[in-house]
């Protein structure tokens, strides 16, 4: 655990905060006024097995759930850019399941109407980029019918500090959209650490009292890259 703590506060002191490429979501929806988004994919990892008890039953459940509300939290805020495909239409068609990627054991999904959400990249590292062929934007724009897709992908640790060893949620968020031609338009990325101490020298365990740390760190980081560019 020495280890894991080591690295992460080496993490969080060597990369920005902040990272996107080309435009921000706020340009992207000025140009794009009366066009319709849906989230097609938002899953959740934890980095290299930091957090204890994630694989557990009880765990898994509380992530599903805990997913989905970051899933609905995420389509009312850019509700107000675009026009949402609501993912609790599609998530159930068995087309959209078909179009199922690799199945990860680590990555927490949202659960709609008893679907779950499904992981559509073909490798672990198009999950952690938020990235999806091409071949599968096309089938999913044709079923789905938005004009712009989101992928979002969180993945969830902690920080030690190097004095005070007590230790904080910390996630990485990774937004990506495409366009109806399966192009990426956008790429953006926030690391948000929350102020709240959750453990102390890395014994750290996502549970129904902690995992709203992590969660509200996702919000947080989220609405950044959301605000950014904006008047």
């Amino acid at each position: 655990m020495k280890k894991i703590c080591s690295c992460v506060v080496l993490i969080a002191a060597m990369f920005p905060a902040f990272v996107f490429a080309g435009t921000t979501l706020a340009k992207l929806a000025e140009k794009n006024k009366g066009k319709s988004l849906a989230i097609v994919s938002l899953s959740a990892s934890n980095y290299e097995n930091a957090l204890g008890n994630w694989n557990s039953f009880e765990t898994r459940n509380l992530m599903g759930g805990e997913l989905t509300n970051m899933l609905a939290y995420t389509e009312n805020l850019f509700a107000a850019d675009w026009k949402i495909k609501r993912a609790s239409d599609f998530v159930s068609f068995p087309a959209f399941q078909y179009l199922a990627g690799q199945v990860l054991p680590e990555a927490a999904l949202p659960v709609l109407n008893g679907s779950i959400m499904p992981l559509l990249g073909r490798k672990r590292k198009h999950m952690v980029k938020a990235a999806i062929d091409r071949d599968k934007l096309l089938e999913l724009q044709s079923l789905i019918g938005a004009d712009f897709m989101m992928v979002i992908y969180s993945e969830w640790t902690f920080v030690t500090g190097r004095w005070a060893k007590v230790s904080k949620p910390y996630t990485k968020n990774v937004v990506r959209i495409y366009n109806a031609k399966g192009k990426s338009v956008y790429s953006g990325r926030f690391d948000h650490q929350s102020r709240k101490v959750v453990g102390y020298k890395g014994r750290l365990s996502v549970n129904d009292e902690s995992i709203k740390n992590w969660v509200n760190s996702y919000y947080d980081g989220i609405e950044v890259l959301f605000e950014k560019g904006r008047k």
